[in-house]
């Protein structure tokens, strides 16, 4: 069995790059399946008729398959596609019109050549073993709309028993499901998780034992042990703990004779629910809905707290919109649209004529961002200009990273797509990006663009290794210097930090860049922590931590691990960081820096609601330091918390409360206003005296 839908693998979809695209998907849904409480249903919508949509199934497939089959039916008349993935790369395609009908099965012979093939060894040959089972609407195809339904998709071996249960655990598949988006369980919930393997060829019991551990890999319990048999369908139920943090479950399965180990994740986060979208928190993540992430990551985002998300390749065709309206996010979509459009024009005129006048016209540009804000203006809370425009524009025009002539052409564009989204939707703001410093917007004010600017955008990274921690971050020395521009200007400029990450790779030989630090996920939580933090203390109003999810598999490739979570939708610690730090911080009425010692960082915020009781965060950049904070408020002890919400009660001896420090931000609790605020200082450098209050 590749798949039941009874606890449904990751189906991923596709339906090109065009504007406007077609939609579709692969769904789990409880419509009178053929087996089992549920089926796949595979709905498209190609009337666009610019590309077709596909969903695709990637894992291990058995060796020496002679035939697949599956249940199908529809509602009416439609032709689908399917498509074999071989391991020389070549595709396989058949064409399968269906008939208005009920459940009926389809089975293809897999030992006879295919007519129709491309790719790879193109020899119409089943090259073994397979890697991917696709299937797709095409454009042009009636009915341009509709649902297919799937369901119990198998195939047949030409193995022996034995053969095939050697296979079996050499390549074993665990299905782990909690039921609970991300597998992030809030306290109060009942924390399980539904294990499951494939039946056994031989058809005898699997018997499962699972050790906790926590994010420094310390042991934190055991999972009671469950038996999978044919009684049970080789299902049960794993009993999880509830206490706050984040967990990686390591699974032993046995028969007896042979055994495997496995790892899945899951956490523990504060219950950050809320009513409604949250417009005022400043907490945001860049997603990728518009590229083909699937819908049912909103939820995940929405779960974690998270208020907003960023997302690129925003099209009259915004496939991030509704996942943002339905999870209750704000949304910041990022325009990229035009980017090739407009450079490549300019290349092939300056091509012809190097000296040609340099006066372009975008009137069909802002026609497009026109038409984008009347129709979808009253549900969008802001407008990114362009994502990252300095390396096409450079490149077409001149000048380079820090500005130079590029940014003249760049700035007219500007101002007539930012007028034209003000005219279609008033009162929204329109972001104008920087890149990971403060650097251009005084060109942009020279422009005469001062009064058309609503935000000014950094990417804010730390590329450089030898600058790898945020309190290294040249934006927040030059926070000071912006504050005063603006002020002598009279402009409302606020600073949004659209882009902002770290990424958790492992450098060796094969990391494509020399750019970012190499860090483990756990140093990753950490300074996420310790980004936001201080970008909020030094006044920046939004930042959207790049990225959501990890954008492919290879552990040493930076760009693929800057996820909260991992792309098989399981946990990293930094989302758990994440969610904890935005239940403690999404209203704080004021962050300021606290004087403290030793090198170590400190800032104190006031929850909302309990200005009385302000909160300490704490850590050091490096190394450990030992702090002893004075207490004037009689308070005999604190609550000191870490990351991932796990608490320790620290007694105050002698008007004194020690603490241990290290690079992971520490929460404590529990002290007032007597005892903090004699102690935050106004000329700290480590934040903008004039900023902090959120």
């Amino acid at each position: 069995m590749l798949e039941d839908f009874e606890a449904p693998q990751n189906w991923f979809t596709w339906s090109g790059d065009a504007d406007p695209r077609p939609t579709g998907g692969m769904e789990a849904v409880a419509d009178d399946p053929h087996g089992g409480k549920q089926c796949g249903s595979f709905f498209f919508d190609t009337s666009c008729d610019n590309g077709y949509v596909s969903t695709d199934l990637a894992r291990i497939f058995p060796p020496q398959v002679t035939a697949l089959r599956f249940w199908v039916r529809s509602a009416g008349s439609v032709t689908l596609t399917l498509r074999l993935l071989d391991s020389t790369g070549q595709t396989h395609q058949q064409s399968l019109p269906q008939e208005p009908a009920g459940w009926h099965r389809i089975e293809l012979d897999l030992s006879r050549p295919t007519p129709h093939h491309f790719g790879g060894a193109n020899d119409g040959q089943f090259h073994q073993p397979f890697a991917k089972l696709q299937f797709l609407r095409e454009r042009g195809c009636a009915p341009k709309a509709g649902t297919i339904y799937l369901d119990d998709v198998e195939v047949v071996t030409a193995t022996t028993t034995e053969e095939l249960t050697e296979w079996y655990w050499n390549e074993l598949q665990v299905r782990a499901e909690t039921g609970v988006p991300g597998s992030l369980f809030y306290p109060t919930e009942r924390a399980t998780m539904d294990l499951s393997v494939g039946t056994p060829p031989n058809g005898v019991k699997v018997t499962v034992r699972g050790q906790l551990l926590d994010v420094l890999d310390q042991p934190a319990g055991e999972v009671p042990p469950v038996e999978l048999s044919p009684d049970n369908g080789y299902r049960a139920a794993l009993t999880l703990p509830s206490a706050p943090g984040y967990y990686r479950v390591q699974l032993s399965l046995s028969d007896g004779k042979r055994s495997k180990e496995r790892e899945t994740r899951f956490a523990v986060i504060p219950n950050n629910r809320r009513q409604g979208a949250d417009p005022d928190s400043p907490f945001g993540v860049n997603t990728h809905f518009n590229q083909g992430w699937p819908a049912s990551l909103g939820e995940v985002v929405r779960r974690a707290g998270i208020a907003w998300v960023r997302d690129g390749e925003a099209s009259l065709d915004d496939r991030a919109l509704p996942v943002a309206l339905d999870n209750d996010l704000c949304y910041l979509p990022c325009f990229t649209a035009w980017t090739n459009r407009l450079t490549q024009r300019f290349k092939e005129t300056l091509a012809k004529d190097p000296n040609a006048e340099r006066t372009w016209d975008f009137s069909e540009a802002v026609a497009w961002h026109r038409q984008y804000a009347e129709k979808y203006g009253k549900y969008v809370d802001a407008y990114d200009l362009m994502n990252e425009p300095h390396g096409p524009w450079s490149e077409a025009l001149g000048g380079g990273w820090q500005g130079g002539e590029w940014l003249r052409t760049f700035a007219d564009y500007g101002k007539q797509v930012t007028d034209a989204l003000h005219q279609a939707d008033p009162g929204a703001k329109v972001l104008w990006e920087d890149i990971d410093q403060l650097l251009w917007y005084r060109e942009f004010a020279g422009m005469d663009a001062a009064k058309t600017i609503d935000a000014i955008s950094p990417h804010p990274y730390n590329l450089h290794p030898s600058r790898p921690y945020p309190e290294q971050q040249p934006t927040l020395e030059q926070m000071r210097d912006f504050r005063a521009f603006v002020a002598e200007r009279k402009l409302s400029w606020e600073v949004w930090a659209g882009e902002v990450g770290f990424s958790s790779f492992r450098r060796d030989d094969k990391t494509p860049t020399q750019f970012y630090t190499a860090l483990t996920e756990a140093e990753q939580a950490q300074l996420l922590v310790r980004m936001m933090v201080l970008q909020l203390a030094h006044g920046v109003k939004r930042i959207f931590w790049y990225d959501f999810m990890n954008d492919g598999w290879e552990p040493n490739n930076p760009e693929h691990n800057f996820g909260l979570v991992r792309n098989d939708h399981q946990p990293k610690p930094a989302i758990v960081a994440y969610a904890n730090l935005i239940h403690r911080l999404r209203h704080a009425a004021w962050i300021k820096p606290y004087v403290i010692g030793g090198g170590a960082y400190a800032f104190a915020y006031a929850p909302k609601g309990d200005a009385a009781k302000p909160v300490l965060i704490a850590w050091v950049m490096a190394g450990t330091a030992t702090e002893a904070i004075p207490v004037a408020s009689g308070a005999e002890q604190a609550v000191v918390v870490d990351l991932y919400g796990r608490t320790q009660t620290v007694p105050v001896r002698a008007h004194r409360l020690t603490v241990g420090l290290t690079p992971s931000p520490t929460y404590i609790e529990g002290l007032t206003d007597r005892d903090l605020l004699p102690h935050l200082t106004q000329s700290s450098a480590k934040a903008d005296p004039e900023a902090g209050a959120q």
